[in-house]
């Protein structure tokens, strides 16, 4: 008896240790490697575009704080030669943590100091289970050769403040698929933990851009793509919509499909859901309760192709392989669970690599999975094509020619008709005069033709379009569009010039006015906001245009019913009055044209 009470304690480690071999094991089986082995390196790195300690203190004094943001970078990557080789324990991982943002704390010694400061900070009901997590091996093997091929790289963003590790199984089983998977911890700007604030997921997402930087050292591979959990799921729909380089993001039950995180990033400047172009994979839970976890942010995707997986269970730390199997050490599962739990992992982790071989290798297709104990549901919606900026087509008409630029346009007007009216018909008349230098002469036609349908009406594209009409022999549609720029402008005098020159003729305005009959009703106050208005009155047979924050009245002619002039000897104020009527007939509102910037401003109410 004796004998056996001095067994009992091995017998109790040798049992706890293969409990634990048993649980990590369940998750092995269910998600086996692919084709390479798993190697994994550590790094040091500072981003020194940041910085993370002051560089002097409260007195003055140089802190010699090391320059930069402290980056411990972990990689996993498609590997091989594992022979003589012990893959790393989960012990190793949480070791590595000793130097996360302290670099000077990489030995050994310090490591171990590391791991017995954590288990001394523990409940003593807790510290059995995490040293059987700590137990379990991983299926990474330290600096092992890398395996010969170019491959894709995948950016990990980890939840509020964890680390690496966090979703380790996941990283291990991607990379055995043929991707480089790098990661960095979940920090604040300033300290190692991050503060609950949008503000500090931008913070993460910047961390993004550098591991996306860092890993380009290392592959000639242009694919990227960015996964995240919680915190980190939003943080890289952030990193994505800044950074239109990714191709593809994972985000598993990320915080923007969590209510007061959404209501957050919907008041920031960072919820720009129109300008998301990735193609997008959010796997969340709450199945049959979709409230509860809102999926505003994948309903406002348009440009990009996407897929949402509900899964039926309301548990967050499910996604996490960390935290699952730490909850196997301490929580009561039934076998039944256990086995649902793990295929559940399986399952998301397959998802995951069917999304990122189709957005990233172009193979396969993402469908959905056959249901296995928790039920999921799937959906997915196609890109709509996102217009090209309005900016941006001046010089793609000079780099690529008008015709094609015409066709795109005809494509996006199909699904956007008021794309062309947010074009800029100065940027637009520059191209044409940069097409002249070229002597493209037919395109800067057609480009001052789009001018006039992005800003019709305009005497300043008008007359330059005549002019280089005239200089290319189209006389009649030179003196056509002339006399159009006169009747948007009557006071133009290079207009004039030129048709007197060409012996037409042209209407003075001097000899076109509303009837005094008719002006009473344009007679009153125009309101533009809740301090300032506008007003019309005549004096002494002079129609004037008043307004409170101006310095004197304008004089105006009355050219047309529904267009007034302003004649002013200063050039600046020369402007026109358009006017809008209601169904009687009645003046409704008034808009100021300037007719040197062409702006027309907002609409004043007639009170």
């Amino acid at each position: 008896m004796q004998k056996i009470k001095s067994l009992l304690p091995f017998i109790i480690a040798s049992i706890t240790l293969l409990y634990s071999q048993l649980s990590i094991a369940s998750f092995h089986q269910s998600l086996p490697l692919g084709q390479y082995k798993v190697g994994f390196k550590l790094f040091h790195e500072y981003d020194k575009r940041r910085s993370f300690a002051p560089k002097y203190d409260y007195f003055g004094k140089e802190t010699l704080s090391p320059i930069g943001r402290p980056m411990q970078v972990a990689m996993w990557f498609p590997g091989k030669n594992t022979a003589e080789k012990t893959p790393l324990t989960y012990r190793d991982f949480i070791a590595f943590t000793s130097s996360e943002v302290d670099f000077s704390r990489q030995s050994e010694f310090e490591r171990d100091q590391h791991i017995n400061s954590l288990l001394n900070s523990l409940p003593e009901n807790a510290k059995a289970g995490y040293i059987k997590f700590w137990q379990q091996p991983t299926r990474s093997y330290l600096n092992i050769e890398v395996a010969e091929d170019n491959f894709p790289v995948l950016l990990y963003a980890p939840p509020m403040n964890a680390s690496i590790h966090d979703n380790a199984l996941l990283c291990e089983f991607l990379a055995s698929h043929g991707y480089i998977v790098v990661s960095v911890a979940a920090k604040g700007e300033f300290t190692r933990l991050q503060k609950q604030s949008i503000d500090e997921a931008n913070i993460q997402a910047a961390d993004l851009s550098f591991l996306w930087e860092f890993a380009q050292r290392f592959t000639q591979n242009s694919k990227v793509a960015a996964l995240g959990f919680s915190l980190g799921g939003l943080s890289n729909l952030i990193f994505a919509t800044q950074n239109k380089d990714i191709d593809a993001v994972v985000s598993l039950d990320s915080s923007v499909m969590s209510q007061g995180w959404l209501e957050d990033l919907q008041a920031s400047p960072f919820y720009q859901p129109s300008e998301f172009t990735a193609k997008l994979l959010m796997i969340s839970k709450n199945m049959k309760q979709p409230s509860l976890n809102p999926a505003d942010f994948y309903q406002q995707v348009n440009f990009a192709d996407k897929w949402l997986i509900r899964y039926d269970h309301n548990t967050h730390y499910y996604f996490s392989s960390e935290q699952l199997q730490l909850r196997m050490q301490f929580e009561q599962f039934s076998p039944k669970e256990k086995t649902a739990i793990t295929n559940f992992y399986a399952d998301m982790s397959y998802n995951v690599l069917d999304f990122l071989n189709f957005s990233l290798l172009d193979k396969g297709a993402v469908l959905q999975r056959p249901q296995r104990d928790i039920k999921h549901s799937f959906e997915w919606g196609k890109a709509k094509k996102q217009p090209l900026l309005p900016e941006t087509i001046p010089n793609l008409i000079l780099q690529r020619g008008f015709h094609y630029v015409r066709a795109i346009l005809s494509d996006i007007e199909s699904y956007s008709p008021e794309y062309t009216a947010r074009l800029s018909w100065r940027s637009l008349n520059a191209t044409a005069k940069n097409l002249v230098q070229r002597k493209r002469f037919d395109e800067a036609i057609l480009t001052l033709e789009l001018s006039l349908e992005a800003f019709p009406n305009w005497y300043q594209t008008h007359a330059m379009l005549a002019d280089y009409q005239l200089k290319f022999g189209i006389k009649e549609q030179a003196i056509k569009h002339y006399r159009q720029a006169l009747k948007d402008n009557p006071i133009h005098k290079e207009t004039i010039k030129a048709l007197t020159t060409l012996g037409e003729d042209y209407l003075d305005y001097k000899n076109q006015f509303v009837p005094d009959i008719e002006v009473a009703k344009y007679i009153g106050k125009y309101v533009v906001d809740e301090k300032r208005f506008r007003k019309i009155y005549r004096e002494n047979g002079q129609l004037f245009l008043y307004s409170n924050y101006w310095d004197k009245p304008l004089k105006l002619w009355p050219y047309k019913n529904d267009l007034f002039l302003v004649k002013s000897d200063d050039g600046q104020s020369n402007m026109q009055i358009l006017f809008q009527f209601d169904d009687a007939g009645n003046v409704a509102s008034m808009k100021t044209r300037g007719l040197n910037s062409g702006r027309i401003g907002d609409e004043n109410l007639k009170r």
